[in-house]
This record gives C-alpha cells, sequence and structure tokens, in this order.
C-alpha cells in the first residue's frame, strides 16, 4: 500500500506506547494502527513520534509496516532510544487525546509539521476531551518513577527554569501553602546544565536542600542560589535566594570537566564503520560540525538525574568523532566510558581497518574547541594549542 491516508483506506487503532521521560523534556510515542484498503487488503503499520515538550513541537515523525516483534523492537531504539526512558502502554484514549495535543501545540508554537503529517493523520477525525483526573492518570504515566530526593530536586529545578507549570505542579505538594513555593525560573525559558545539591537540615520529615544552578540562557550563564524543601516525596517550599550573571571564565571555571579521548587513525575508507556508530547512536544524535562528523550514544536510562551533583551531559555514554583527516576520536568524560566506548571498535582494530595512534586525559576540555575549530588533525590542534 502507497501514500496510506485515513480518506483512502479503513484505520483502526490496536495499540499504542510512549516514553515515560515527560520529566525530561521530551516523549517518544508509537502508535499501531491496522489499516484496509478498499479491496480488503491489510497492513499492520506503525507510526514514531517524537515530541519535544521543551518547544511545544514534533520533532520529527516516521513510519514503518509490518509485524515483526525485532524489526519493531529496533526501529523503537532507533527512534527513542536516546531519551533514555521505558516504553509504558496507552489507552486508545490517552493515544487520540496525545496525537491531537502534539499537531495542534506545534502548529500553535509556529513549527512545520513533519512531511507527509497529512497523508498519515489519523488522529483529526478522533478528538478526545479527558477529564482532569484523566490527565493525571496520564501524566503521571509518562514520568519516570523518581526514586530519591536529589532526583525530585534535580528535576523540580530543571522544570522550574523550563517554565514548565504542568510538572511543577506534579511535582509539587498539593497542600503546599500558598506562597510557599515561589518562582525561580529566569526571564525565558533556559537550561539546567549542572546542579550542586548540599543536605541543609531535615526535621519532622522535612528536608531541606541548598542547590547550586548553572543556567544557559540566550549564550549567556547564570548562577542561581535556590532552598527546596522536599516531604514525602514532594516540594512543599522553594525560593531562589540569588541569581547572578556570569562571565566566559567564571562559567568556564564551574562546568570544567576533564576529558579522555582515544584518538585512532582510519587506515581503509570502511564505510561499515560510520554505518554501525550512527546506527548505535540513534535518530538525532548525529551532528555535522567544521572538522568532521560527530555521533553520541546515550545511556538507557535517566539515572544520572538522581544524583547529588546534576550535569545535562550526563546522560552521555560516549561520543565518536570522524574527522576530515581520516581519524576517529572516542570521548567521554570517564577512562570508564572511553573503553566502553572503544570495545565497539574491536572488529575494526582487529581487522587492520582502524589504528590506535594515542590516548589522552584533558583536565582542561579541548574536545568541542577542536570539532568547531579550523583543524582536521586533533595532533596539529593539540600541539599547536601546545596542550601536549
Amino acid at each position: 500500500m502507497d501514500n496510506i491516508s485515513a480518506e483512502r483506506f479503513t484505520v483502526t487503532f490496536k495499540d499504542a506506547e510512549i516514553t515515560d521521560t515527560r520529566l525530561m523534556g521530551a516523549l517518544g510515542m508509537r502508535v499501531h494502527w491496522f489499516v484496509m484498503d478498499k479491496t480488503g487488503e491489510t497492513l499492520d503499520f506503525h507510526q514514531f513520534i517524537r515530541y519535544d515538550v521543551d518547544l511545544s513541537g514534533i520533532e520529527f515523525m516516521a513510519a514503518a509496516s509490518g509485524d515483526d516483534p525485532k524489526a519493531l523492537d529496533s526501529a523503537v531504539q532507533e527512534y527513542f532510544g536516546s531519551l533514555g526512558g521505558e516504553m509504558v502502554s496507552l489507552t486508545e484514549r490517552q493515544c487520540y487525546y496525545l496525537g491531537n495535543y502534539f499537531l495542534e501545540s506545534t502548529v500553535k508554537a509556529g513549527h512545520p509539521l513533519p512531511d507527509d503529517i497529512r497523508q498519515i493523520d489519523f488522529f483529526g477525525d478522533h478528538k478526545v476531551n479527558l477529564s482532569s483526573r484523566e490527565k493525571t492518570t496520564l501524566f503521571k504515566k509518562m514520568c519516570v518513577p523518581i526514586e530519591t530526593d536529589y532526583g525530585l530536586v534535580n528535576y523540580y529545578l530543571m522544570r522550574a527554569f523550563e517554565r514548565d507549570s504542568e510538572a511543577l505542579a506534579y511535582l509539587a505538594s498539593k497542600e503546599a501553602a500558598e506562597g510557599e513555593i515561589q518562582p525561580i525560573e529566569l526571564r525565558r525559558s533556559a537550561d539546567l546544565v549542572k546542579n550542586t545539591i548540599e543536605d541543609f537540615s531535615s526535621e519532622n520529615g522535612e528536608n531541606t536542600y541548598l542547590c547550586e544552578s548553572f543556567v544557559s540562557l540566550d549564550n549567556q550563564s547564570f548562577l542561581v542560589l535556590s532552598e527546596v524543601v522536599v516531604k514525602d516525596g514532594k516540594v512543599i517550599r522553594a525560593k531562589k535566594t540569588m541569581e547572578q550573571k556570569l562571565s566566559l571564565f567564571e562559567s568556564a571555571m564551574i562546568v570544567n570537566r576533564s576529558e579522555y579521548i582515544n584518538v585512532f587513525d582510519i587506515v581503509s575508507n570502511d564505510k561499515a564503520l560510520e554505518r554501525d556508530i550512527r546506527k548505535a547512536s540513534g535518530n538525532g544524535m548525529n551532528f555535522e560540525h567544521a572538522a568532521g562528523d560527530l555521533y553520541m550514544t546515550m545511556n538507557d536510562n535517566n539515572r544520572h538525574v538522581e544524583e547529588k551533583v546534576y550535569r545535562i551531559s550526563g546522560d552521555i555514554k560516549a561520543m565518536y568523532f570522524f574527522t576530515n583527516a581520516d581519524q576517529l576520536l572516542v570521548v567521554g568524560s570517564t577512562e570508564e566510558s572511553v573503553y566502553s566506548g572503544a570495545l565497539r571498535l574491536t572488529p575494526y582494530i582487529a581487522a587492520g581497518s582502524i589504528i590506535e595512534t594515542g590516548r589522552y586525559h584533558m583536565e582542561t576540555p579541548v574536545f568541542y574547541d577542536f570539532i568547531d575549530s579550523e583543524y582536521d588533525d586533533f595532533d596539529e590542534f593539540l600541539e599547536d594549542m601546545r596542550f601536549v
């Protein structure tokens, strides 16, 4: 069947699932439709929709046909694996509600709809209004269970700086006194780059945490200090105690993190290597830069949010950078992450397709400076920059 559309075919809902990553600001939904044309020919049709909560828009949409479980699992991993969540089932009402919400909010925000969306929009004829209780149930379903107070505080601040009122209401106690939860956000939506939590006090079941947040807004950096009080797994009080704009030097000092970089020379032009890395990184995790192509592999969960020190890059497992000078860099924040990332290259090392030429531990991060520089060769970059 080509050019599937709800006008030319009978379309029936079969099942749907969505990632439990609402608190991370992105969602991935797979919908399974049963399609039949006028001749009686049938088809299992699957839609994959990735939605950016913070931008209020559909990032991309893909489609696949068939009922091979392995192929579907592979597609889910490719399209949604980088979100780091588990898939949870949706009811038919929840699916239709979300599908229409995704489409309508994308248009309202002024974002273009994905290609061919009008030909395979199976949601428009099924408008669903959920009750307040149904919406609460759906929202909870889309959120990963929070395991610690640290996780709650990090998620709360992340959503606060994104000005996500729906998520903040979910994370805050319904019994919080009026005025006890004060605004923490900046003048516009911003990214929480790093958050450090200090245990301050614990009394009568209330745990108080002092937070030092590094926040990015419009290429500017801010340091925000706040106090968050937690009781029974919900925020009951919150307030900002300081906000300060940072210089470039101050920003670099706060987010500074050492890098581990293994360098390989690509001896034979084996396209299979880059295809394997591209597949491992998943959809949307490859980027073009001046010096070459970057691929990121992500952790399969978001447990980094549960840490006392949260970093926005904590979900990155390893990075692979193919330079224009036929080098391959494997980059990570720990020696273990680079070692694990390099294991994927074992067959190509054994075949002589790539040869390791160097290992570096950089106390001062240089990788992002390199990939957007005029250099194609990492060793030449280091030599000229006098890092070695």
